[in-house]
């Protein structure tokens, strides 16, 4: 049943992007590696946050972080997504968690997802490969792409109508 979503998700991302994934957890930390290695994702594993914050300085890029909240002694989360964003301004951020409060979003980086434990393999997935949609649109909208040459139309037969764009009335 997992796997044709899991199919749908990888036709999502055009290339291999690289994802960091922190979480204390190992059966959990493999568990979510799983689906996203399947969706096509190159993911980079890290149990603490003190590792997490020496792979980000030593990284030379990454689309996005998916980290556990609470992580044991040292940085927590929060901390290890505002590094993150902080070398990589693009990077987006998906936070998972058994342990939310209504503050817990005040901590967030901004435009980020957090996602309360339990979590599907799926439901990972779909908020990374969003988030990361997401992004490309801006990226994209911001970048100019180069001007392609138009190929010449074919020429229409007398009467044929022409195509238009309908435009709604208010």
């Amino acid at each position: 049943m997992l796997q044709p979503m899991l199919n749908i998700f990888r036709g999502l991302n055009m290339a291999a992007e690289s994802l960091l994934l922190v979480e204390d957890e190992p059966l959990i930390a493999l568990f979510l590696a799983d689906a996203l290695e399947e969706s096509g994702y190159s993911v980079s594993l890290c149990g603490t946050g003190f590792d997490a914050l020496n792979y980000i300085e030593m990284e030379d890029g990454l689309a996005a972080v998916v980290t556990d909240i609470r992580l044991g002694d040292g940085p927590d989360g929060w901390e290890v997504a505002r590094r993150a964003r902080q070398h990589f301004p693009n990077a987006q951020v998906v936070y998972i968690s058994g342990f939310l409060d209504a503050e817990s979003a005040d901590e967030a980086v901004p435009e980020s997802a957090i996602l309360r434990k339990p979590i599907e393999q799926g439901e990972l997935v779909r908020a990374v490969a969003t988030l990361l949609r997401r992004q490309s649109k801006k990226l994209k909208a911001v970048i100019p792409r180069p001007r392609q040459p138009r190929t010449p139309a074919r020429a229409q037969p007398a009467g044929a109508p022409t195509c238009r764009r309908k435009v709604r009335a208010s």
